[in-house]
């Protein structure tokens, strides 16, 4: 006869199986949150003492659990790629391994051990075969240091917990061998498993050997799989991948394709006034068209860090730009997912930075470089004024490097400089307000560069023939014709951030506003000032988006990306009270931007009707079926009567039909008794079995 399972016997049996290799997985990965959110699920499996029924929705609800406490636990917690070997690339360990996990300790809470067993047994095997490296030598916590005080060999530790998860796979799948019952199972399953394991063993062994047999072999191919671009594939050098301060090169054309991707959302910035001029990448040599940093400019010095305020555990930190302290004015950034740079866009008068990395990095000339920077925390600047046009302060005064020219440009940038008059003009100042009344007065701005023909450097190509092209070109241009009149200068990319948006909470950053221009050492004030020679309404003052619905409908979905980024950040800084505040506000914003929209508000309308016409058909159906159970509870009873005065044979359960048929066949009855029963009966199943009203 089968008994049903109890579901905290499964618990147990799954938490034989699951926590040797949820630690294991753990201490490989230095991810503890693992191990913690696996036995928590498996104490919330063990709570209903029935266990739940399968069902599809109870499947669903279990799987969507997993796959949200993977990917939030990823988000606040995420994995260090170094840990693993070359195929973790495309295993994804800290996201497959957790997943299954979950599932593991989730599915004893149904009422069916096979199941649990299964579900467990399976996860336990994905975590050491693809979440634990069994060629790693030594634990090297960082978030689990208690494992310092064991200082045990890896490979002992794998041992140990596979041994005990392979211990709980056999003794649940004895159990569960000959179905739900409680018989154990035949010699012949248990065989079957002990041979399986063993040859698992048999081929880790042989994998473990091959390896360091072969181990030079195998990291060859691994390296010429990187040249091939895997690595790049997978650190987004993919199609639709931004990057930002690369090294310029003028020789060549705009690409014409780029367009297509002007609009995109590249940086948003939550902030009372725009951010303005975010510079990523400065240069200060120009050769044959192309700006490049020379070494002794590419200097950089850690960045040094305030430590937090004793009691918190917020992940980011606040570094130093040129002191450590934040200031009135503040932007917070949030990078889309599309953008790489290891560079932060970042305002020149930037006197402090808050962000989450592994490094930070400060140049001479104010670029700030980071090493395992987490994109999703954001990043935020603080400033003393709130202008968004000024130039980074330092090096003061300004190296050599800066004010160098190339040969082959000096004959025709002397000679615009003799035209300008620029020498004999009083101070810097006027200077700079007479090369920019040049470049506006006598240069078109378009994207149309074709590049240079027959070799020509680009800028004297640009300042002689072809006076129409794109921003680098203008700058370039600029640079370098005062460096001619004797001012240091540098070349700058970044980004422009002055578009507003319509919700006018935050400015947002396009690939349109990819920009370039120039830092000039005003040597009568001693200071560096920012000077831009594009046409400004280019980038300066974007022209406002058209009044329709699609672009009211993008603004929506901005607001969204930027309420979607706000709540990561918040959750990866460890500010969880922000992030659930961000939550209600962004969801109260949400239904009040459909509700105040008239499509939305019709659709929202049209929504609560039809929603108000299923609950009343839901209840309409619940009543039916409270009088179809009353109905069925008054033919049960007329049944126990009949059988308690013997009209009807003891452990008889007839169907009304039947007992209509054998009331007729009754010559004991009187007829007035025959003839309410046979009415009862009638009446019952019209009563029982009429159609539903809908």
């Amino acid at each position: 006869m089968q008994t049903p399972d109890h579901p905290r016997e499964s618990v147990l049996l799954s938490a034989l199986i699951l926590l040797p290799a949820a630690f294991c997985f753990a201490a490989m990965a230095d991810l503890p949150h693992a191990l913690v959110i696996t036995l928590v699920l498996l104490g919330f499996s063990g709570l209903r003492r029935q266990g739940w029924p399968l069902s599809d929705r109870g499947l669903i609800y279990t799987v969507v659990t997993a796959a949200v406490l993977t990917t939030f636990s990823n988000y606040l917690v995420p994995l260090k790629m170094e840990r693993f070997n070359f195929m973790a690339l495309f295993s994804r360990p800290g996201l497959t391994v957790p997943f299954l996990l979950y599932l593991g300790a989730l599915a004893p809470g149904f009422r069916r051990r096979s199941l649990a067993v299964g579900v467990a047994g399976a996860a336990a095997l994905f975590a050491f075969t693809i979440g634990c490296d069994v060629r790693f030598e030594r634990l090297q916590p960082e978030r689990m240091q208690f494992l310092l005080f064991f200082p045990v060999n890896f490979k002992l530790l794998y041992a140990l917990t596979a041994t005990l998860s392979g211990t709980g796979i056999l003794f649940g799948s004895r159990l569960c061998g000959a179905g739900r019952t409680r018989q154990p199972a035949g010699r012949v399953h248990i065989v079957l498993l002990l041979a399986a394991f063993i040859g698992i063993l048999l081929l880790t062994i042989a994998e473990f050997r091959l390896y360091h047999r072969y181990e030079d072999t195998l990291r060859n191919w691994e390296n010429r799989l990187l040249r091939l671009g895997v690595r790049r594939f997978y650190r987004g050098g993919q199609p639709g991948i931004l990057r930002f301060g690369s090294t310029p090169n003028l020789n060549i054309g705009f690409p014409p394709h780029a367009s297509r991707f002007e609009r995109q959302v590249v940086l948003r910035a939550v902030g009372t006034a725009p951010p303005g001029y975010l510079r990523t990448a400065t240069f200060g040599s120009y050769h044959g068209g192309r700006w490049i940093q020379p070494p002794e400019l590419d200097r950089q010095d850690t960045m040094e860090a305030a430590a937090n305020a004793p009691g918190t555990f917020f992940a980011d930190q606040l570094y130093k730009v040129s002191r450590l302290e934040p200031a009135e004015n503040a932007w917070t950034f949030y990078l889309d997912s599309r953008v790489r740079s290891e560079k932060l866009p970042i305002p020149g008068h930037t006197v402090s930075l808050r962000f989450i990395a592994e490094q930070a990095a400060i140049a001479e000339d104010g670029s700030i470089e980071l090493t395992g920077l987490a994109r999703e925390g954001g990043y935020t600047a603080y400033a003393d004024t709130p202008s968004g046009i000024e130039a980074y302060p330092l090096p003061d005064p300004p190296p050599e490097e800066y004010s160098r020219l190339p040969e082959n440009l000096v004959p025709e940038l002397e000679k615009n400089v003799r035209q300008l008059d620029l020498k004999n003009l009083p101070d810097d100042s006027s200077r700079f307000a007479r090369v920019l009344a040049f470049f506006r007065d006598n240069f078109e701005y378009a994207l149309d560069w074709p590049g240079t023909p027959h070799g020509d450097d680009p800028v004297q190509y640009f300042l002689t023939t072809r006076r129409r092209a794109h921003c680098e070109l203008f700058a370039s241009g600029l640079a370098l014709l005062l460096r001619a009149a004797g001012i240091p200068t540098r070349y700058v990319t970044g980004l422009v951030c002055f578009e507003r948006h319509p919700s006018n909470r935050y400015y947002l950053a396009r690939v349109a506003n990819s920009h370039a221009w120039v830092e000039a050492f005003d040597r009568d004030r001693k200071t560096w000032v920012l000077l831009d020679a594009t046409p400004a309404s280019v980038n300066v003052s974007p022209p406002l988006p058209d009044d329709n619905w699609r672009n009211a409908l993008d603004s929506q979905i901005d607001s969204l990306a930027l309420f979607w980024a706000e709540l990561i950040a918040n959750l990866r800084s460890g500010r969880v009270a922000n992030a659930i505040m961000i939550l209600l506000i962004g969801t109260g914003r949400l239904f009040g931007a459909i509700f105040l929209t008239p499509v939305g508000g019709i659709l929202l309308a049209a929504a609560l009707v039809f929603g108000i016409h299923l609950e009343l058909r839901r209840l309409r159906r619940r009543r039916a079926d409270a009088d179809r159970r009353k109905v069925q509870a008054e033919f049960l009873r007329l049944c126990r009567r009949l059988r308690h005065e013997k009209l009807l044979a003891r452990g008889t359960e007839p169907t009304a039909a039947e007992l209509i048929r054998q009331i007729e066949e009754m010559p004991e009855l009187p007829p007035e008794r025959r003839r309410k029963l046979l009415e009862f009966l009638y009446d019952y199943l019209v009563r029982r079995y009429r159609p539903r009203r809908s």
